[in-house]
C-alpha cells in the first residue's frame, strides 16, 4: 500500500495498519533517514495505491486489537515507533535480505 501525507508531494510505503477505536493509522517511514516508524491517521493521508503487500501479516496488538504489520516489524513495533536506532537497523536488515 502506498500513501501520501496531505501537504507532501512524496508518497511512502505502508509498513503496517492498526486501529484505535474506529480510526485507522498507518505505519510509514516518512523520509529516508528517519529513525523508525511514524503513525499517520486516516485523516492525514491520501491513498495512492490501496493494494496491501503480501509481506503484511494479521495479528493482535497488546490490547487484543487487530493490527497488520510488516512481518519484519512484528516483534519490533514498539521500538520502531520509539525510533530506537538498533531496532531500525534490525528492521531494515530483515526487509533488505
Amino acid at each position: 500500500m502506498i500513501i501520501r501525507e496531505v501537504g507532501r508531494k512524496d508518497s511512502v510505503q505502508v509498513f503496517g495498519v492498526y486501529w484505535v477505536g474506529k480510526e485507522r493509522f498507518y505505519w510509514v517511514i516518512p523520509y529516508e533517514g528517519y529513525g523508525g516508524l511514524m503513525a499517520l491517521s486516516d485523516r492525514e493521508i491520501d491513498v495512492v495505491d490501496p493494494a496491501l503487500s503480501g509481506e503484511l501479516v494479521l495479528c493482535k496488538d497488546g490490547d487484543g486489537g487487530d493490527m497488520i504489520p510488516h512481518w519484519a516489524a512484528v516483534d519490533l513495533i514498539d521500538e520502531l515507533v520509539e525510533r530506537d536506532p538498533l531496532a531500525m537497523i534490525e528492521f531494515l536488515g530483515r526487509i533488505n535480505n
